[in-house]
Formats: C-alpha cells, sequence, structure tokens
C-alpha cells in the first residue's frame, strides 16, 4: 500500500530519506525540465538561414578561384605569365602630342618611347611621314630614351601593306636607323575600318605582306591593334609567330587570352614634357638591367684631329638594353661623333671629359686631353 502523500507517515519516510542521504553524501538531481517543441518554425528557419550563408560564402569562394585562374590565362606574355617578366612603362607618341620635352619626359620616369614613323593615305594616294617624328627621334635618342617605331596602316591590300612596309624602309634608311638602333619592333599598326571591312582573310594577308616585308629588310616587325580587332579580323594561327601589341582600356588587362608582349592600357596618360594626353603602355620582357660600364681606361690623350671609339664594357654581358649615351664635356675640345657608338674626335686643345650613361641612369667617366 503506497501511502497518501499528504499523511503523517509519508512525511516522515521523505525526511527521513533525505537525512539518510545527505548523511551518505548523495546528492538529488534536480528535475529536468522538459524541452518545449518549437511549433514555431524558428529553428528551421535559423538553420536555413546558416545553410544560405554558408552556400554564399563556398559560391564567393569558387568565383574568386575561377577569378583567378582567368587572370593567369589572360595575362600571359611570351615568357610566361606576368610574375615572371619585368613590366616596363612605355608612351607612344604622335604629331598629336605636339612638341615634346623629352629631357622632362625623361626626368619623369620614362625611359622608354614608341614613335610614329608614317602612315599609308586613306585614300590609296600615297604615303606621309609623320611631321614631329625626325624631332622626337632625335631628341629622344638625345636623352637616351630607348625607341621604337610604329606605322599607321590606310591598306585595304596586301600589295598596298608591302608598300607601306617599303616606305617605312625609306624613312628608316633616311634617317640612318638600323635595327639594332631599336629597343622595340617595328609595328604595323592595324585599326583602319575600311581595311577591316575586307575581312579576316584579306586583313591577314596584310599584316603579313608588311611583316614579311620588315623582316627580309632585317627588322623585327610587331602588331599593334585591339584585343577585339586581334580575335575578329586576323587568323591567329598565321601570325601567331610575331610579337603582339595589344590596346584594351580595361582595368584588369586584355581581353585577349593569347600571348602578347605589350598591352596598351590607357589613351588618357599624362606626362611631364607632354601638354597634350599620350598612350600609356606596358612592356612584359625578361629585363636584365645594367649593373655596371667599365671603361677600358679611365684618361687617353690623343693628337688634335684623331678620331677615337672608345672601349666600353657592359656588365653583365647579357644585359637587355645596352645602348649607351656619350657626351662631351666640351664639344671645342672634345667633339662627340657618333653618340650610341661612343666615336669621338680631338676638335681643339685643353682637356674635357666624356659621359658614359645607360638608360637607368649608370655613368662612368672619361678624361680626354687633346694636344
Amino acid at each position: 500500500m503506497i501511502p497518501n502523500k499528504s499523511s503523517f507517515i509519508y512525511l516522515i519516510q521523505q525526511d527521513w530519506n533525505k537525512q539518510y542521504m545527505k548523511k551518505n553524501n548523495f546528492k538529488i538531481k534536480p528535475k529536468r525540465k522538459k524541452r518545449k517543441k518549437n511549433n514555431t518554425g524558428k529553428g528551421r528557419q535559423k538553420r536555413w538561414k546558416n545553410e544560405r550563408m554558408l552556400l554564399v560564402l563556398l559560391s564567393v569562394l569558387l568565383f574568386l578561384i575561377l577569378f583567378g585562374y582567368f587572370l593567369r590565362n589572360e595575362f600571359k606574355t611570351e615568357s610566361g605569365l606576368f610574375k615572371s617578366s619585368t613590366r616596363i612603362s612605355v608612351i607612344d607618341v604622335s604629331q598629336w602630342e605636339g612638341t615634346i620635352d623629352w629631357k622632362k619626359v625623361k626626368n619623369s620616369d620614362i625611359r622608354h618611347a614608341i614613335l610614329k614613323i608614317g602612315s599609308g593615305d586613306y585614300d590609296g594616294e600615297g604615303f606621309h611621314e609623320d611631321p614631329l617624328f625626325q624631332l622626337n627621334y632625335e631628341n629622344a635618342v638625345r636623352e637616351n630614351i630607348s625607341c621604337g617605331v610604329y606605322f599607321f596602316s590606310y591598306a585595304v591590300t596586301a600589295d598596298e601593306a608591302k608598300r607601306e612596309a617599303l616606305y617605312c624602309l625609306e624613312l628608316l634608311e633616311k634617317y640612318y636607323i638600323k635595327p639594332s638602333d631599336l629597343f622595340f619592333p617595328v609595328a604595323f599598326d592595324l585599326e583602319y575600318d575600311k581595311a577591316l571591312r575586307t575581312g579576316r582573310r584579306n586583313c591577314t594577308d596584310m599584316t603579313l605582306a608588311f611583316c614579311k616585308t620588315m623582316e627580309a629588310a632585317g627588322f623585327e616587325p610587331m602588331i599593334y591593334s585591339s584585343a577585339s580587332y586581334l580575335k575578329d579580323y586576323l587568323i591567329y594561327r598565321e601570325i601567331e609567330d610575331y610579337k603582339l601589341w595589344v590596346a584594351n582600356y580595361e582595368a584588369a588587362g586584355p581581353a585577349f587570352g593569347k600571348p602578347y608582349v605589350m598591352w596598351q592600357y590607357s589613351e588618357d596618360g599624362r606626362v611631364d614634357g607632354i601638354e597634350d594626353l599620350c598612350d600609356m603602355n606596358y612592356w612584359y620582357t625578361n629585363y636584365i638591367e645594367v649593373q655596371e660600364l667599365k671603361a677600358g681606361t679611365d684618361s687617353l690623350t690623343l693628337k688634335k684631329g684623331k678620331k677615337q671609339t672608345l672601349d666600353i664594357k657592359i656588365l653583365p654581358a647579357n644585359a637587355t638594353n645596352q645602348r649607351l649615351a656619350f657626351a662631351s664635356s666640351n664639344e671645342k675640345v672634345v667633339k662627340i661623333l657618333d653618340t650610341q657608338k661612343g666615336t669621338i674626335k680631338a676638335a681643339g686643345s685643353g682637356t674635357a671629359w666624356i659621359t658614359i650613361e645607360t638608360p637607368s641612369g649608370i655613368k662612368e667617366r672619361i678624361r680626354v686631353k687633346v694636344e
């Protein structure tokens, strides 16, 4: 018989149980409250919110991985990824930039430029030399800025493109410019809309005609155009052996997907020494900088009227840009006959210092005494 909870016997029994458990160190566990069932669906909503957040994070991660892969493939040069190459700032200019102060350009850390040498004619009637090419080339070289040239094509047939190349060669010969005088290849500028309308086959034939003519004369050619034009109007497998200069004013780089060596990333560049806006480019190359110049002697004595080419060693020997500039402290005593090769002439009695400088600013000096 179970005693009633309100009876005297039940109360005594409960009291005795408590005292016994306390004496023997028994712990009384509190009754666990029953969890109320969540009938509102809030738990399920919270779980779904967390799962949705996880899904969003995974999607973002996947996007970043794919975007990184895209950039890796878009930014290829002939030497591999951009990270394996040196990026050099280059401007390209023509008569439209006006008269340029090349000393200021050099002082703004621009040491490379591509100059417009000439163009065809939009009506096919002839060819034109850029009115400021000679001035730009001579002044840029005087400041020891490494140069290249480009020719704006108005050709609509392969024969016209070949004649443009021959005219370009005439201009190079006119100014005594040899392949070794140019740091960059001679660029064929393909963007004339009338030419593009002739189709991929014809545009490819025109480009090949220009490039092969330049190659036959000993000059390395390069092809310039926008990323979309290169994709849509040239047969890539036929021009893939030539260097490509791609124009695309996108922040991430040209959406081209093929190897290229130069990217024209802006047409709104501002450079000290140039009043108008100019095109800005990056040239990608495994560039090896000159570390040191060593003259065969630190002083020499010449008889008046004698000519001599100075002996200068460039270290390391495989430096990318081996162009040197020579300047005399007194042209009346020692005259520079060749500012690139270092041929001098003893012009009058006295002493002069010859300064030899690389495009990066490394210098060497030779004392010349004329008797």
